[in-house]
């Protein structure tokens, strides 16, 4: 598969305390609180909390509330056609990346960065190849020689995004939450996109990825 995760981030053993106590509010119930952090920093629920995060979780999302708290930091490497469709999910989700603005203002477009998985190439020359990449690169020094103008209006630069394929390979650095995970998951986790299926099967391995996949 084309998806990479980099590098992620789940909520400290102080985060995962804060949320849990204030999923309690509600009902005053703080003392109920069973869950702990050990000597070694790490968060352990309570079967009182765990009971409690199940019921919220059963009634729904506007319910479980404290999902949202949770934060999910990752950083991945996906071709151009998946983030495509990660970009429905714009609700509790952020993200710092290498975009198509950025990465056509590299000095030369090589072929490292897509993805050519599912294409069978044994009978496409390997000229053909690199006349793509000739044609890219063309259409990338008019643009520069243009001024590298941006917009409706700049015609090199709209030739530049045309040309580049939906496998390219683009890094980002997502800031989403467990809530935004969950929603994720349960209607992508048997999508026909294989980095689909890889990345929710990611997301049953992170930290107490229960509360994600609601398989208690």
């Amino acid at each position: 598969m084309a998806l990479v995760i980099n590098d992620f981030a789940t909520p400290s053993a102080q985060q995962w305390q804060l949320v849990i106590n204030g999923m309690r509010n509600s009902w005053e119930s703080w003392q109920k609180g069973d869950s702990s952090i050990s000597l070694e920093g790490y968060w352990t629920f309570g079967e009182s909390d765990s009971r409690l995060c199940r019921q919220l979780l059963k009634a729904g999302s506007d319910h479980a509330k404290f999902a949202r708290q949770l934060p999910l930091i990752i950083d991945i490497s996906a071709p151009d056609y998946w983030w495509r469709q990660f970009d429905q999910y714009r609700v509790g989700v952020a993200a710092d990346d290498v975009s198509t603005n950025s990465t056509s203002q590299m000095h030369t477009l090589g072929r490292q960065p897509i993805t050519e998985e599912h294409i069978d190439l044994a009978d496409v020359p390997e000229e053909a190849r690199k006349f793509y990449l000739a044609v890219l690169n063309g259409q990338r020094e008019r643009w520069v020689e243009a001024g590298k103008r941006k917009g409706p209006t700049a015609t090199e630069w709209r030739g530049l995004l045309q040309l580049v394929s939906a496998g390219w390979i683009y890094r980002r650095t997502v800031a989403t939450n467990y809530q935004a995970a969950r929603a994720m998951y349960h209607a992508r986790k048997s999508h026909r996109e294989g980095e689909w299926r890889q990345f929710c099967a990611w997301l049953e391995t992170i930290e107490h990825s229960w509360i994600i996949t609601e398989e208690f």
